[in-house]
């Protein structure tokens, strides 16, 4: 079975030659502005060269190297925008290369939607897990106020000998909580195992995350 991902893109010898002319150019371009700037203000004196003087050099040559950075990135889209859309709309005089460039801006686009999935799917993961987190923070105070009453409940009872009728709904009692305890754990439980599966199946790196891997990996009591 052909692969479908595109082939390298061959260029002719020529065409690699004017490519690498073009970045010669642009860095020669580059070191030429710098040197305007700085031959432009070597006739000051020493006076203005201290202090603000030589931060106002330096902010000159720094908009010099934006602005030339800005007129090639300008000159850059102008220059592959137009083969770009032959390749798009297959124009009848696009030349062989620029036909070659559609699988690759093809696997380009394919590429960026799938990270915007990839983003929109771990973001929606992360707020899951957020709203776990909390159910298990809440579920895990209930759980010891309870585990507080039943301890509280069962000395009460330990210290009754006499099987009073008060005793008895004392007993009722911590029958009660202790089941109530109980189901909270076993909600504890599903909660804490729900949040384990949203981070092994978001993607998320969780084994170089102390707090995640834990969270994954910890045995349910």
């Amino acid at each position: 079975m052909a692969s479908s991902e595109p082939s390298s893109l061959i260029l002719p010898e020529a065409e690699e030659d004017v490519l690498g002319l073009y970045d010669k150019l642009q860095q020669l371009q580059l070191e030429l502005a710098l040197l305007r700037s700085e031959n432009a203000h070597a006739s000051d004196d020493n006076t203005r060269l201290a202090g603000e003087g030589m931060d106002i050099i330096q902010m000159r040559i720094l908009d010099a190297s934006a602005a030339l950075a800005l007129r090639n990135s300008v000159v850059e889209n102008v220059m592959i925008a137009q083969p770009i859309l032959r390749a798009v709309h297959n124009a009848t005089h696009a030349s062989k290369i620029e036909r070659d460039i559609l699988p690759c801006i093809q696997q380009r686009d394919l590429a960026a939607t799938k990270a915007a999935k990839q983003c929109l799917d771990v973001q929606e993961a992360s707020d899951r897990l957020a709203q776990l987190e909390l159910q298990i923070i809440q579920t895990s105070h209930r759980n010891v106020e309870l585990a507080a009453e039943v301890l509280h409940l069962a000395d009460r009872a330990q210290t009754n000998e006499a099987q009073t009728l008060d005793e008895i709904h004392l007993q009722s009692d911590v029958t009660q909580l202790d089941t109530e305890m109980r189901i909270s754990r076993q909600r504890w439980r599903v909660v804490k195992g729900t949040a384990s599966a949203v981070v092994t199946g978001s993607g998320i790196d969780w084994a170089r995350d102390k707090q995640l891997r834990d969270m994954v990996l910890e045995i349910p009591d």
